[in-house]
């Protein structure tokens, strides 16, 4: 054996940034083995095994799993070689994909917390919003908790099932003849804004809105809705048909319900 050609084992781990252990629970497993094995024990890696390493700690980051890869190794070949790197490759390009989404969702959740909070409470405003796409639960007949309950799982389920990209806000929908007549106990659906075309999706149109946020439970959210009509009623507006109300602040940022905050918002006719 020259030497030259051959690194140790502490030499190897170094040069790969990989622990000796590592190396040994690799050999033990056979995902890599040392290419040199000397009469009193000693394990001796070629240069070239760190290709081998690189793409292994590849593969590993990608969610490849140990018995995977020693699968691999044992019929590796230049054909099976592609076909892992093509399955990788659009591994990754899935992955890209659901990063992305992962990033608009997180950038604009971020974003409508920070306009909650900057908001005056009290306050009514008139703001340009553009067009939204909306997944909607079945038909809310009642508020009664068993029912809303069962259309919240029902909009869930449609989310998993569909794969469905969405900004993880929820929000539900009420009539605007509802409001008028002060009741609040109704929606007729709840909803998730979604990214991409789909069936099933709504559209919530662009234009103006009327917007006012609601610090508090959903027992008082009416207050909310009270400064909406006023604010149209003393500037004769016009309004649509349905109100959206956007949880904003939740659970995963507020131990009680009083801690909520909601984004009340419907369309100018």
């Amino acid at each position: 054996m020259s030497r030259k050609m051959y690194l140790s084992t502490g030499e190897f781990a170094a040069l790969c940034n990989v622990s000796k252990d590592t190396l040994f629970h690799y050999d033990e497993l056979g995902v890599l083995k040392p290419e040199y094995v000397a009469d009193n024990g000693y394990r001796w890696y070629s240069i070239t095994q760190c290709d081998v390493m690189d793409v292994i700690l590849m593969l590993r980051e990608l969610g490849m799993s140990l018995k995977e890869i020693k699968e691999y190794m044992e019929r590796r070949s230049t054909e099976n070689l592609l076909i892992l790197l093509d399955a990788q490759q659009k591994r990754i390009e899935e992955r890209m994909k659901l990063y992305r989404y992962y990033n608009r969702a997180l950038k604009e959740k971020a974003s409508a917390i920070r306009r909650a909070l900057e908001s005056e409470e009290e306050q009514v405003t008139e703001e340009y919003e553009k067009r939204e796409r909306l997944m909607l639960s079945a038909p809310l007949l009642s508020y009664e908790d068993e029912e809303f309950a069962e259309c919240t799982a029902d909009l869930l389920r449609k989310a998993s099932e569909r794969h469905i990209n969405s900004d993880i806000t929820m929000g539900g929908i009420r009539r605007t003849k509802d409001v008028e007549k002060k009741n609040y106990v109704r929606y007729t659906h709840l909803y998730f804004r979604v990214f991409r075309p789909m069936e099933g999706a709504v559209e919530k149109k662009e234009g103006r809105y009327l917007v006012t946020y609601h610090h508090g439970d959903f027992d008082t959210v009416g207050k909310a809705y009270e400064r909406i009509m006023d604010y149209a009623k003393k500037r004769r507006l016009k309004l649509e048909e349905e109100f959206y109300e956007d949880i904003i602040v939740d659970a995963l940022a507020a131990f009680s319900y009083k801690d909520f905050i909601l984004k009340i918002a419907v369309k100018q006719v």
